[in-house]
């Protein structure tokens, strides 16, 4: 999609768009080619989108899909560009998963992508080793902050939960600060999967603190981090979480020293996260730094498979409790050595988590 097809805050990602990048075969269909899409016209303005959203609710769509193709929350964090790409990967993939008995289409609908096209073109020439280039490119995560929280903030309203597939991490604040007016009543506590706490200091926005931001504004009540690397937390963040009174079971305890299995330490999170409150609304994370192998950001050799993400993401998704969102940032494709199969992988690692969770909250259902 170009820049002249921007309108609002929103590209809609529209069925002919999709028909473009489906494999078709003869007693075939592909998922892209079952489910729901939105017209351009739905999205000139936050009340024509807000009224489209309500209609899909009203048919039986519980789910959006909504990509943020940037990387300069990771850039402004002195990381590793490339998150951009990811929605696209991920689509490629998606779409043409077959439509089967084992996941209804009619549950779904692919928004687009937040118009972020401007702020990539303006970022694209800031050195994040300058500190007036860095300063531009925190400054630059602030509008992108604002343009998603204006969307996800018609998306809660008309009822419907988001998938957000990133984009950098630093997008969590804006998806929960858009549900700050319903928290205020049922506190908003998160669920993590992510080697890194995500609570740098305030120091302007980047994909480092967005959980910094959330607690210290009140968008975030309890938040709870699943696999957290010891070794690679700095001690102020460290301190930070002593400071949030934030939860964790490290990746250390429960893979190196095994004092815990990955299921035991999901569901002590969702203990955790319940006895918050008895109303508690539930956001969940998956940094894909969490999965070993992947390129991403901060890519590491170290970490839980994808299978083993996937069973937890599909265990906190069945939860009893209100989930309001799953984000699920930080692929970088063009990191990998080979940009297709970094493509390949990213698409399909994202299309397993975006379906474990669906299954999961159809189940609860």
């Amino acid at each position: 999609m170009s820049l002249s097809d921007t309108a609002w805050q929103l590209q809609a990602y529209t069925k002919q768009e999709s028909l473009q990048h489906i494999s078709h075969r003869d007693g075939e269909v592909k998922l892209g080619e079952a489910l729901h899409y939105l017209s351009r016209a739905d999205v000139t303005s936050s009340k024509k989108f807000t009224a489209a959203l309500r209609r899909l609710h009203a048919s039986g769509v519980r789910y959006l899909i909504l990509g943020i193709p940037e990387d300069i929350g990771p850039r402004a964090n002195l990381g590793r560009g490339g998150s951009h790409e990811a929605m696209h990967a991920f689509l490629t993939a998606f779409l043409n998963i077959q439509s089967n008995q084992f996941l209804d289409p009619t549950v779904l609908c692919v928004a687009g992508t937040v118009a972020v096209h401007d702020l990539q073109l303006r970022a694209h020439y800031l050195i994040p080793s300058r500190s007036q280039d860095r300063a531009q490119l925190r400054r630059l995560v602030e509008a992108l902050d604002s343009r998603v929280a204006e969307v996800l903030t018609c998306v809660y309203e008309a009822g419907l939960t988001p998938i957000v597939i990133g984009g950098g991490h630093n997008n969590v604040y804006p998806i929960q600060k858009a549900l700050q007016s319903d928290s205020a009543t049922s506190p908003l506590a998160c669920i993590n999967i992510d080697p890194h706490a995500d609570l740098r200091p305030q120091e302007g926005r980047h994909s480092g603190n967005g959980f910094t931001y959330s607690l210290e504004e009140g968008a975030l009540h309890y938040y709870y981090v699943l696999g957290l690397h010891e070794s690679y937390n700095s001690e102020e963040s460290l301190e930070a979480m002593d400071r949030y009174s934030v939860a964790y079971r490290s990746f250390d305890d429960i893979k190196v020293r095994k004092r815990w299995s990955l299921d035991d330490s999901v569901q002590n999170s969702l203990s955790k996260v319940s006895a918050v409150h008895k109303n508690v609304q539930l956001g969940i994370d998956v940094d894909l730094d969490s999965i070993a192998g992947l390129p991403v950001s901060a890519e590491t050799p170290l970490g839980f498979s994808l299978d083993e993400v996937a069973a937890s993401v599909y265990a906190l998704a069945s939860c009893s409790m209100a989930v309001r969102y799953l984000h699920v940032p930080e692929g970088a494709p063009s990191l990998h050595c080979c940009s297709e199969t970094g493509r390949r992988y990213v698409g399909r690692a994202l299309s397993t988590l975006v379906t474990a969770f669906i299954k999961g909250r159809e189940e609860d259902i």
